[in-house]
C-alpha cells in the first residue's frame, strides 16, 4: 500500500513535470517563430532556419532561447541586440553555403552530413543589416 507521504511526494513530482513541460512548449513556440523570422528576412527554406539559430546561439555565447526572443522582438521593436545583429548575417551566409555545398556534393553523389563545411571562402559580405535609427546602430531593418 502506498503511504501518504509518498502520494504527495508523486504529486510534486508530476507538478514540477507538468511546469517544465509547458516551459518548454513555450520556448518551443518561441524558437518556432524566431524561425519564422530567419526565414524571411534571410530569404532561407524552412528547414535552415534552426540552424541559423543554432549558429547564432553558438558563436555569441547566447541562450537559443534568448536568441530567439530577440529575434521575434525586433519587426515590432526594430531592434535587435549587438551580438544578435552582427551575427545573423554571418549566419545567414554559412546556411546559404551550407546548402550550396550540400547541393553541390549531392550532384556528385556524395553523402553530405548536415553541418560540413562549404569552405567556399564567403563570409557574410553579403547579407547585410542595414541600420536606420540612432547612431549606434541598433535599429535596424534587413536589406535584400
Amino acid at each position: 500500500m502506498i503511504e501518504r507521504g509518498e502520494d504527495e511526494g508523486r504529486i510534486a513530482d508530476l507538478e514540477s513535470e507538468a511546469a517544465h513541460l509547458r516551459r518548454a512548449l513555450r520556448s518551443r513556440a518561441l524558437i518556432d517563430h524566431a524561425v519564422g523570422v530567419v526565414i524571411t528576412i534571410g530569404g532561407l527554406p524552412a528547414e535552415d532556419g534552426l540552424e541559423v539559430l543554432k549558429y547564432i546561439s553558438q558563436h555569441t555565447n547566447i541562450k537559443l532561447r534568448v536568441v530567439a526572443d530577440d529575434l521575434v522582438r525586433w519587426p515590432s521593436t526594430r531592434h535587435l541586440t549587438r551580438p544578435v545583429r552582427l551575427a545573423l548575417p554571418h549566419a545567414i551566409e554559412h546556411a546559404r553555403r551550407m546548402r550550396r555545398h550540400r547541393a553541390r556534393m549531392a550532384e556528385d553523389g556524395a553523402d553530405v552530413p548536415i553541418g560540413t563545411d562549404g569552405a567556399d571562402g564567403a563570409d557574410g559580405a553579403d547579407v547585410r543589416i542595414i541600420t536606420d535609427g540612432p547612431a549606434d546602430g541598433t535599429s535596424t531593418v534587413p536589406a535584400s
